[in-house]
């Protein structure tokens, strides 16, 4: 039942968050409508994106987390989306990034590189299934936000990913 509420209570914060942006996005005049700058671009408007298209478990904004499953100090990010799957049997899990400069880019996509391994790892001799999966993360990148995904929907996903651009 505590999961659930937990669930419910991120669910609407992120909600809140995505309608609270709702008209922020307005431009001079001098660039073209249909064309997103750094400045209209949003962590909570890819996470609703995709939110919008896919259906992903748990959302986490845990630092200790972070820290255990990618090595990152979440100091060092200017904003990250973390979903990991509430059954350990899983090895779906989503890390969304949004980073200042370019070296931090390198070293989060070596940690997610790394992560891809170290799950694919966990899984080999436990659920070939799983394993599968994992060895087919996708990290993309675009501007400063880079994505992780383990999901049998990773390429729509990134797809959604790309989209908010």
């Amino acid at each position: 039942m505590r999961v659930r509420f937990r669930i419910v209570t991120v669910l609407a914060i992120v909600i809140a968050m995505v309608f609270s942006a709702c008209g922020k996005g307005e431009s001079g005049g001098a660039a073209n409508a249909d064309e997103k700058t750094d400045e209209t671009i949003s962590m909570e408007g890819i996470v609703a994106s995709i939110m919008r298209d896919f259906s992903l478990e748990k959302l986490e904004l845990n630092k200790e987390l972070l820290e255990s499953l990618y090595g990152l100090d979440s100091d060092e990010l200017e904003d990250y989306r973390l979903w990991v799957p509430t059954k350990n049997i899983l090895a779906n899990e989503m890390l969304l990034v949004k980073t200042s400069d370019a070296t931090t880019v390198e070293k989060v996509k070596k940690a997610m590189e790394k992560r891809s391994n170290d799950v694919a790892d966990i899984f080999k001799s436990y659920s070939p299934e799983q394993y599968d999966l994992a060895t087919k993360s996708v990290i993309a990148e675009k501007g400063n936000y880079i994505i992780f995904i383990i999901d049998e929907d990773a390429r729509g996903i990134m797809e959604s990913f790309k989209k908010s651009f």
